[in-house]
């Protein structure tokens, strides 16, 4: 068996899957990690440790961990470098969780793990090029090229989020201005619904239940109009971030993927629109674009178990 996590800023997201991939044991287990990286470690042993004694799984059959963080990660070394999500910065994850568990552990971006179960469980698996989009909290990317992760020189390659969109635009996360992210974000697209409606601070008052899209989508329902130009520009905004990776990468397949929570169909028809427009010459003939709107959470921490079993089935055979 594999265990497989997916960090988020209030819950670690657990799975324990066998040799085929499939999940055995899946939790959700309220943890503070955001602004709280000193006891990151404690807390993700203790989280795999509940795991491993809920699933009743043999813990000497347990043959490692993988483990999903959003943001920049060394996965070579094991570190978180950057997250802005979680507000860490050089956080060593993979040697003191292998230390203090016992088994191989390994470390990699969030949507680097979603793209691997893409690749052996999900729309990826008839695609030997496809590029992952994930949209919500940020907005992530992940390319596959001819089988292969795409990691740059340094092994953190794929930052869609971050290309610059508006060089005098808004404050981004990461500390820059006009990153995509701050406008394709689910904060981004609220932030452009509160510029057109005037600033409000109705959303405070509904609740950390309701997420962001469910509120917009609600006032879209009710005839909102200015709910409804923010759902159009967000898709034009996203369709041409992605006309700009078809004429970079050109892909046969995009997945454009998300959270339970988050919704991408109010943004599907401008955002094919603009993408269209903003294609190069033919490059985008033969794509496929696959939306999986409200996608659930485990299949995050399913990749990451990938990540695991990946190592497992490429090991030389002992004698």
């Amino acid at each position: 068996y594999v265990i497989g996590i997916d960090l988020r800023e209030y819950h670690i997201v657990g799975v324990v899957l066998n040799l085929h991939g499939s999940i055995i044991y899946e939790e959700v287990r309220p943890v503070l990690l955001h602004d709280n990286a000193g006891s990151a470690v404690e807390l993700i042993v203790e989280s795999v440790e509940a795991f491993i004694d809920h699933s009743r799984v043999p813990r000497h059959k347990v043959l490692g961990l993988g483990c999903g963080v959003s943001g920049i990660v060394n996965a070579q070394e094991g570190i978180s470098v950057e997250s802005w999500i979680l507000n860490w910065h050089w956080v060593e994850l993979g040697s003191p969780l292998q230390e203090r568990l016992g088994m191989p552990v390994f470390v990699d971006n969030a949507v680097n793990c979603l793209a691997c179960y893409e690749k052996s469980y999900g729309n990826g698996r008839n695609y030997h090029d496809f590029l992952l989009i994930t949209l919500g909290r940020g907005l992530g990317m992940a390319a596959v090229i001819k089988d292969t992760l795409f990691r740059g020189a340094q092994g953190q390659g794929a930052e869609f989020g971050h290309i610059t969109f508006d060089v005098h635009g808004r404050l981004c996360e990461c500390g820059k201005r006009g990153c995509l992210e701050a406008y394709v974000s689910d904060h981004g697209i609220f932030k452009t619904y509160s510029e057109l409606s005037a600033p409000s601070e109705e959303f405070k008052a509904v609740g950390s239940d309701v997420s962001i899209i469910e509120y917009l989508l609600t006032r879209l329902q009710d005839g909102d109009a200015y709910a409804h130009e923010t759902f159009v520009l967000t898709g034009a905004y996203l369709g041409v971030g992605l006309a700009t990776l078809v004429n970079l990468f050109n892909p046969t397949c995009i997945i454009i993927t998300n959270g339970e929570g988050h919704h991408i169909d109010p943004l599907v028809q401008s955002m094919n629109s603009l993408m269209k427009q903003h294609i190069f010459s033919i490059l985008g003939d033969d794509l496929t674009v696959i939306v999986e709107d409200n996608n659930a959470v485990v299949n995050w921490a399913r990749g990451a178990g990938c990540l695991v079993l990946q190592d497992f089935f490429s090991s030389p055979t002992e004698g």
